[in-house]
């Protein structure tokens, strides 16, 4: 099995025979993201760009081992652009504006699709910051040094973001 770094490298030689084996790298990352992040039907035209940033900037990325919290990184700017052109700030988020981006699987017992979702609709309640340490973490399942990263914290402030927010999912959610 290939490293990261050569087949980087030999994407960067020409070889797009490895194309395929980069994007699984980041591919279901970073389309999450984007779907708890903007409206669906735009989804699949920012994931291009972020796929088409990502392998034009490829020469410039320095620690290979890091392709994913980089990709993750060039999604958040494209969310960023994203919502300036549409002159909507990327803190104004609610229900109404965007359907649900996470659903429950249909085999899933009543009752827990009925927590799943009531778990999701608290996540979308949290303000900016916890909010996305949440998609990043608990839906992405990214570990703390990638959300830091990709929050552009330390791993501290990071793991601090992800327990306020898991107590605030709990205390949303009904818990005790």
């Amino acid at each position: 099995m290939q490293s990261t770094q050569t087949k980087i490298e030999r994407f960067l030689q020409g070889d797009n025979s490895v194309m395929e084996d980069l994007l699984s790298l980041f591919r279901d990352k970073v389309w999450y993201y984007l779907k708890a992040k903007i409206p669906y039907d735009d989804v699949e035209d920012l994931f291009h760009d972020v796929v088409i940033a990502g392998f034009n900037g490829l020469p410039r990325l320095q620690e290979p081992d890091k392709l994913l919290p980089w990709m993750l990184a060039i999604t958040r700017r494209k969310i960023q652009e994203y919502y300036k052109k549409r002159d909507v700030a990327t803190t104004s988020y609610s229900e109404e504006q965007q359907e649900p981006t996470y659903h429950p699987k249909k085999n899933l017992s009543q009752e827990k699709s009925i927590k799943l979702n009531k778990i999701h609709g608290c996540i979308n309640q949290l303000r900016e910051p916890f909010r996305e340490v949440a998609i990043l973490h608990f839906i992405l399942g990214m570990p703390y040094p990638e959300v830091a990263l990709m929050m552009g914290c330390n791993d501290n402030t990071a793991k601090s973001r992800i327990n306020r927010a898991k107590v605030m999912i709990f205390k949303c959610s009904g818990g005790k």
